[in-house]
């Protein structure tokens, strides 16, 4: 049975979340026999290794299925104000946060944790372990950071 490390750049950010790269169908099992109660998907539905039907596996497990689709080479604030809206509503839900390779979802938490946590070093850290950003998404960051 394979574990949730398993899963392509498995990190976890607290006790409530947890992010990745794609599960597969299986690891999604995982995921809720684990109390994971949401599922968050930054990734595009037409990305390279996307589960074509994730929302119909999710919600056959009983979890709750949010996807907020960000283009790797184009996102936007809107996507990032969502996707701490979304977070913000769960309060102490347990969520499992993923795209194709953590690196959409490690910008994401890096940007929610300056904006709302207090372990935003620990959360960069986190995110430059599992890539350098690009400088679309250095710039990204950049204009968040300033609205």
């Amino acid at each position: 049975m394979p574990a949730l490390s398993d899963i392509p750049n498995f990190r976890v950010v607290d006790s409530e979340i947890f992010t990745a790269g794609q599960p597969s169908r299986d690891q999604f099992s995982i995921i809720a026999e684990e109390g994971f109660e949401t599922v968050i998907n930054l990734a595009m539905l037409d990305s390279l290794g996307a589960l074509e039907d994730e929302a119909a596996v999710v919600k056959s497990f009983k979890m709750e299925y949010v996807h907020i689709p960000v283009p790797f080479d184009a996102p936007e604030l809107s996507q990032f104000l969502r996707f701490e809206k979304v977070l913000l509503d769960l309060k102490q839900e347990a969520c499992f946060i993923h795209c194709i390779a953590n690196k959409r979802v490690s910008v994401f938490m890096y940007l929610f944790a300056i904006r709302h946590r207090k372990d935003a070093q620990e959360i960069e850290r986190m995110m430059l372990s599992v890539w350098q950003p690009n400088k679309v998404w250095r710039v990204f960051i950049k204009n968040c950071l300033v609205n």
